[in-house]
């Protein structure tokens, strides 16, 4: 019994501070990589959509070289559509469901301008066949840059099931980390500060292996303008993290050594009784 209760005794407060470690780390990640409102923050603060917009631009215009054809044809679309498009494709990423996008205006504004564009200059056109291939190379150029190249139909699926996995581990260890807390509470108040101690210094070790294998600034992820969404939410979850191990390190610090104090008044108390 002796054994089992001397046990308990590391068990118990190691337990609790892997339990927190990993609670923070869970919360951290559905506040920010599984939370559409933060995600869309993030694209507004690094310009992504106006960076998207720029790429788009300056794509359409090097296709259009090669057909002779002036920039005024390309005057197909608004800033607000490629935000609408943009915030479209992120919430099939979040919701899992792939809603077929429907790009035929931008195909049908492109085919008028160039049909204005024939009479007002009087063209002749020898075969239509290349306008219309010009036209889809157009409109796929808009689709991939606004969709990613299909990231959204390859793995939104799988971002919504890894989503709902998060919830149910969150509501796991929400109910493990009471039970526990209330255990340690009522039976092992003085280890408070260990446990703190001990989680802070543990996500404090997990922080230095992220940062020292993952060369964040040289990632390259899709696109350059996408990498930079990745980065800058990195960065984000690593200095909510490093926050936390810190405050966890400097509140478990505090509490032993209030628990020393307490135990050398305790025995100064005693000293003084036998007196």
């Amino acid at each position: 019994m002796k054994r089992l209760k001397t046990l308990g005794i590391y068990i118990i407060p190691f337990l609790t501070a892997v339990l927190i470690f990993l609670f923070s780390i869970l919360a951290i990640l559905k506040a920010t990589v599984f939370n559409k409102i933060f995600i869309k923050k993030e694209f507004t603060k690094t310009e992504y959509y106006q960076k998207i917009s720029k790429r788009i631009d300056e794509t359409m215009h090097d296709y259009l070289l090669s057909t002779g054809l002036s920039d005024e044809v390309l005057n197909i679309y608004e800033d607000d559509d490629i935000h609408y498009a943009i915030d479209e494709f992120l919430d099939d990423i979040y919701s899992g469901k792939i809603e077929e996008s429907d790009f035929s205006k931008i195909g049908e504004r492109l085919g008028n301008n160039i049909d204005a564009y024939i009479q007002k200059y009087d063209v002749k056109i020898t075969a239509q066949s290349s306008i219309d291939s010009f036209v889809a190379g157009i409109v796929d150029i808009y689709k991939n840059e606004v969709r990613l190249y299909g990231v959204a139909d390859n793995y939104a699926s799988d971002f919504a099931r890894y989503n709902k996995i998060i919830d149910r581990a969150l509501l796991i260890f929400s109910v493990l980390l009471t039970s526990v807390v209330i255990l340690m509470t009522f039976k092992m108040p003085k280890l408070w500060g260990v446990v703190f101690l001990s989680s802070g210094m543990m996500t404090m070790f997990w922080i230095f292996v992220a940062m020292y294998k993952i060369d964040i600034d040289n990632v390259l992820l899709l696109s350059e303008n996408f990498s930079a969404i990745i980065k800058e939410v990195y960065l984000y979850i690593i200095n909510a993290l490093s926050t936390i191990s810190i405050f966890s390190c400097i509140l478990g610090i505090i509490l032993i050594f209030l628990v020393s104090f307490q135990k050398k008044d305790e025995k100064g108390k005693k000293r003084l009784k036998k007196l």
